[in-house]
Order: structure tokens, then C-alpha cells, then sequence
């Protein structure tokens, strides 16, 4: 299969700023979810916050008296339909909207219609709203008879000396691996994609997600390590959605698919990969640190309450903190980071355990100087209640950026939000303390995020925190643990 054949640009529409003209975007919004199979009630929905978003952009985004214009765009990604509005007015304001409306377009968004939602910085090209749903392919269950369901509650321990073959997944055994899944989770694993086949296959296609999986004698997918990469071409991936068959564990395959995912994105030149290991037990953590993996930080209630375990007791009363982890595989470029005078202890030990090429630099806050405004992309996942604000400049107008930003999330009932602060500019530790006021804490440094490194900052939407149910697998994790929770004002 051609790698671009689920992913092309379908149409872009270039229309006057006027209301007049949003019954000929909808129209077309329509005929296009109707091509893909959407039910009607998701066409409606479609069109209504279409219709809500066109019409944000024509009140609120040019100056009185101007007429302007905007583009709707729509494209095929793996797995999604992605819908942009476009324009080069004045910045997002949904304040303005949900002010002065019982249905403003946040809510819309959010409850009535996206999977996730991007606010994106054009540059010079304006700004961009995007909406992304994803297609309704069968799932896993439809694969599997009644039969077949009640078989895989009760399976044995397989026999100890049964030879396994590990390989990179293929996207042809995707219905495979939804097995896998569903015999280790059922359906409380948080990533659904992994549920859809079909969804899956396009994924593994693009190059998006590559994959380690186990083959049983049976040729049973019994274990599975992705990487996920904003691009085929990549240089740092995550490392995730790790699967071990219930038959199958204590033997060590989630260290032997680690080995083999690593040494594979180290013969493609990557500089390393990143993870996030769950704390509710050690096994992971551990298997991380074995392989030269090192504790970044910690994303405190992170996980949602509904994943389990089968055949590990479940010991989960509220949503699960997950442990971030960085394994260095390749030299990374040079770089200058600029570290918060008071974060700068713990962030140099972090630093320090990855060996990475870094030179540290502080500056006073006298020699700060913001030039232009500040850009901060937004990505919200409302199914899980997560929310990341990306910073991509800083400017005079921060702090009431990331005030709106932050009341916004809150009032979409985010549990948990996320402020990415760029260490390669001079300016993030004088807006850290900022960002710091409003309540957000250190979460954590991630290595090569962004072509770069990040310092990450948390914010809990009141949500309670017990300590005692966070399991460290390390000396420096139970350090670095101890920092996040005092940080964030926990006992421990």
C-alpha cells in the first residue's frame, strides 16, 4: 500500500468573511461526512460547530467595518477527518462567545463533537482551528466470537519453554493485536485506537506508529510495544501502549521488547525515546531503568481510574500518576538550556542521570525582552480530560494568555493540563514563575520533545493525590517523586 494512500487534502474553501456564506461550508461539510460513512447524528453535530466556529471567525476576528476572509479546510489523515478554520484576523478570543452565549464554541467542541482539538499558530499565516474526529471503524469486539470471549477469561499460564518470535509489526495483524489487548484489559485500556483494527492498520501504514510485537507458537500476537512519532521521519518517538498477554507474564517480554523497539530506532539514527510508566506497580519502571532508561519526572493523576489489569490486583481508588522516563540511544545535537533558578537542583540531576549534551545558562531577569506576542498552541483530549499548552514564543501578553487559557480548560472540566515550556529560549525561567502562580507545578523535563527539550508543568483540576498509592522502582525516582509532590503542595 502506498504510505500516502490515507492521508490527502480533500477540499479548501476560500470564502468571504460574511454569514451569508456559511450555509455553502456546511453544505459542503455534509456531502463530505456523508462520503465517509458518518451516522447522521454526527453529520448534524459536524455542521453545527462548523457553523459555530465560521461564525467566531467572521464576529470576532476582523476589526469592525473589515471585510475579511477565511478557508476551510478539510483533510484525510490515518484514522481521522480533520477539519481547519483558518484565518488571519485578530487572535482566537472565545471568551468573547462563551460570555455571551449558553452554548459557546468550547463547549460545543468539546462535548458535542471533537475526539481532540488543536489551536494552532500560523505564523504570518494567521492561526488555525482544528477539529479532528475520527472515523467509526468495527471493533475489536465484532472480531471475536462469544465464544472465543469466554475462553479468554480463564486461559492458563503457557508453558514456560515455549519459543517466541519477536519481529516488527506488520499492519496486517492488526486484528491480532486487538485480540492481545482485549484478553489483557478488556475494554478499559485508555488508548481506543488500538481497539479499530481498520484504525490501526492506517496508523501502522503512515509510519507513524511502528511497532514490537511477540508471536507465540500459535502466531498469537502476545505482546506489544509501540512508538508513536509526530512524523515518519522523527527523531525522538514515545515509547507506549505496552501489552503483555495475561498467559504470558513474568517472563520478562516487556525488557526483551524494549531491547528490540530500541535497537530499532537506533539503526534509524534516532537520538532516543520517551515514555510514560505506570505507578502502580514497579515492573515497568523497573524494566525502563535495566535497559539505561532514567526517571524525567512525574504526571501526577494522569492516567484515567478505568484502566486495569488482568490477573495483577488492582489496587486503583482514583486517576493514576504516570512516571516519565527518557532513554538516550544516539548522541543528541549540542544544546544551551536556560533552567529555572529554583528548579535548577533537581533538573541538573535529571540531566545528569541522561548525560546529554548540555550547557546550562542563566540569566538575570533584567535581560529579558519579549518581542511580539505569545504563541501558545493548544491540544485538548476530552475523552481522557487532558489538556497541553505548548508554548512557542512568549511576549507581554503571557500572563493573561495563559490566565485565559487555563479558566478555559477548567471551565471544559479538564482534570489535568499541561504547560510545555521551551528550554532553548532565555525567557522560560522568568514566565515559568508566572505560569507558576496560577497554580501550575513541575511535572518534569522531556529530552528532544519539541527540537528541543521542555520543561513540563502541571495543573490538577481538584483532584486528590495519595502518595502511598505511587510505587518508585529507584533511589532518584523516590527523590524526584518527593520533588513533584512537594512542588505541587502533597503531602508525602
Amino acid at each position: 500500500m502506498n504510505r500516502d494512500e490515507n492521508s490527502y487534502p480533500i477540499v479548501r474553501i476560500t470564502i468571504a468573511a460574511k454569514k451569508e456564506f456559511i450555509p455553502t461550508i456546511t453544505s459542503a461539510i455534509r456531502s463530505i461526512a456523508v462520503h465517509f460513512g458518518f451516522e447522521e447524528k454526527e453529520v448534524l453535530q459536524l455542521e453545527l460547530v462548523v457553523e459555530e466556529a465560521s461564525l467566531n471567525v467572521i464576529e470576532h476576528a476582523f476589526e469592525e467595518g473589515e471585510t475579511g476572509v477565511f478557508d476551510v479546510v478539510v483533510e484525510r489523515k490515518p484514522g481521522q477527518l480533520i477539519i481547519g478554520i483558518e484565518d488571519m484576523g485578530l487572535p482566537f478570543d472565545f471568551a468573547k462567545v462563551g460570555e455571551t452565549t449558553n452554548t459557546g464554541i468550547g463547549m460545543l467542541l468539546i462535548k458535542s463533537f471533537a475526539d481532540e482539538v488543536r489551536f494552532i499558530n500560523l505564523g504570518r499565516k494567521g492561526k488555525r482551528l482544528e477539529l479532528i474526529k475520527s472515523f467509526r471503524y468495527k471493533d475489536v469486539e465484532e472480531y471475536i466470537s462469544t465464544e472465543e470471549r469466554e475462553v479468554s477469561k480463564n486461559l492458563p499460564q503457557a508453558p514456560s519453554d515455549e519459543p517466541l518470535k519477536f519481529l516488527m509489526m506488520t499492519p496486517d495483524q492488526s486484528i491480532n493485536l486487538a485480540r492481545c489487548v482485549y484478553r489483557s484489559y478488556g475494554y478499559s485500556y485508555p488508548n481506543d485506537t488500538i481497539y479499530f483494527p481498520e484504525r490501526r492498520k492506517e496508523l501502522l501504514d503512515s509510519g507513524i506508529i511502528e511497532a514490537c510485537i511477540v508471536l507465540n507458537s500459535s502466531n498469537e500476537i502476545i505482546g506489544h510495544l509501540a512508538m508513536v512519532k509526530d512524523a515518519k521521519d522523527a527523531k525522538v518517538g514515545e515509547s507506549g501502549q505496552a501489552v503483555v498477554d495475561p498467559r504470558y507474564r513474568g517472563r520478562s517480554l516487556f525488557k526483551e521488547m524494549k531491547i528490540f523497539l530500541s535497537e530499532h530506532a537506533k539503526n534509524r539514527g534516532m537520538y532516543g525515546l520517551y515514555s510514560e510508566a505506570v505507578s502502580i506497580h514497579p515492573y515497568t519502571q523497573k524494566g525502563n531503568i535495566s535497559l539505561g532508561a532514567h526517571e524525567t519526572g512525574f504526571l501526577l493523576a494522569f492516567a484515567p481510574e478505568s484502566m486495569s489489569f488482568k490477573q495483577i490486583k488492582d489496587k486503583q481508588k482514583q486517576r493514576q500518576t504516570t512516571v516519565l522516563f527518557y532513554h538516550r540511544i544516539n548522541a543528541e545535537p549540542h544544546r544551551e538550556v536556560y533552567l529555572p533558578y529554583h528548579h535548577a537542583t533537581i533538573m541538573k540531576k535529571i540531566y545528569e542521570k541522561q548525560a546529554l549534551n548540555r550547557n546550562y545558562a542563566i540569566l538575570n531577569k533584567e535581560n529579558i525582552r519579549c518581542e511580539g506576542k505569545a504563541v501558545i498552541d493548544v491540544k485538548v483530549l476530552p475523552d481522557l480530560a487532558l489538556a497541553f499548552l505548548e508554548v512557542q514564543n512568549y511576549g507581554d501578553d503571557f500572563e493573561g494568555l495563559i490566565e485565559f487559557r487555563l479558566k478555559e480548560m477548567l471551565k471544559r472540566k479538564m482534570d489535568c493540563i499541561y504547560v510545555d515550556l521551551p528550554l532553548s529560549m532565555k525567557e522560560t525561567p522568568y514566565f515559568c514563575a508566572i505560569a507558576e502562580q496560577f497554580g501550575f507545578f513541575f511535572a518534569g523535563v522531556i529530552p528532544e520533545l519539541y527540537d528541543g527539550d521542555v520543561l513540563r508543568l502541571q495543573y490538577l483540576n481538584n483532584l486528590d493525590v495519595d502518595s502511598k498509592e505511587i510505587c518508585t522502582a529507584s533511589d532518584f525516582g523516590k527523590e524526584l517523586l518527593n520533588y513533584v509532590l512537594k512542588a505541587g503542595g502533597f503531602n508525602n
